[in-house]
């Protein structure tokens, strides 16, 4: 029986080398839905840190999270060390991003009259605002359903304090809000693209471009559904008055907002989420 020449020997090399670089992509991409995964959670916490004015950066947290991770790795057979570095790198990462969503919760400041000139620009396109990363600051499972929607604060470009005013874009299947109303505040939306569902407690009403709607504090609970398979791209205004609370007529929640403008949901009989 002859031997494999060395052309067939190269043609068994290069098949188990493309098999072992398919098994490697398909690695890569478990990886990366285990990552996203990872950094929706990140978010998550990123947003109670927000509301509770905890800091980002745990020492203690982070050397813990290391620790485990060495373990893990033994048990897999990965070097402990590395996977300590890798798991620096993503922390580092998972921080940064914290800290994104803990900046830009906060309610603006009052810049001194030349900060406001020296940081607010005249005038920018709507479009170009980088969107909010935080996409909400619900507890779930109410996070879930709103964590879709992006918004480009445009009041906070311009250092406005009085009310804000947000470009939202609502992808298909997705919802604003809960159903809900707010005690001290007003709310405004302009339809600037597709056709969502206004949904209230006293009925629905198709919306169309051009078409707006507005919410006196009390009044009626409402929020915008997109039945559709095209996005929604609505203009949103509200003011900020302080002390205002949130009430939720279909789901166990409320909203309480603080002192510094932050919010704090609980269940209605006031458990904590």
């Amino acid at each position: 029986m002859s031997k494999p020449s060395i052309t067939q020997n190269q043609a068994a090399g290069g098949d188990r080398l493309a098999a072992l670089r398919a098994e490697i992509d398909d690695a890569d991409a478990e990886l990366v839905r285990v990552l996203a995964r990872r950094f929706v959670l990140v978010e998550q916490i990123g947003d109670i840190k927000a509301m509770r004015g905890e800091p980002v950066i745990v020492p203690a947290r982070i050397e813990a999270v290391l620790s485990r991770v060495e373990t893990h790795a033994r048990a897999a057979g990965l070097d402990p060390a590395t996977a300590r570095r890798l798991w620096r790198a993503i922390i580092d990462e998972a921080c940064a991003l914290e800290e994104a969503h803990i900046a830009l919760a906060r309610p603006p400041s009052a810049p001194t009259a030349t900060a406001k000139r020296e940081a607010s620009p005249l005038a920018v396109r709507a479009t170009e605002v980088a969107p909010d990363p935080v996409r909400s600051v619900s507890p779930e499972p109410f996070y879930s359903l709103l964590k879709h929607r992006i918004r480009r604060r445009l009041g906070n470009v311009f250092g406005l304090k009085n009310f804000g005013v947000n470009l939202t874009t609502l992808p298909p299947g997705r919802q604003s809000s809960m159903l809900h109303r707010h005690s001290k505040q007003d709310e405004f939306i302009l339809v600037l693209e597709g056709d969502p569902t206004l949904v209230t407690d006293e009925g629905e009403v198709a919306l169309r471009p051009g078409m707006c709607a507005g919410f006196a504090a009390g009044g009626r609970a409402h929020h915008l559904m997109n039945r559709t398979e095209q996005d929604v791209v609505y203009l949103e205004v509200g003011d900020r008055t302080a002390g205002d609370e949130g009430a939720y007529p279909d789901d166990d929640l409320r909203a309480i907002q603080s002192a510094d403008g932050r919010w704090v949901f609980t269940h209605k009989d006031g458990r904590p989420y």
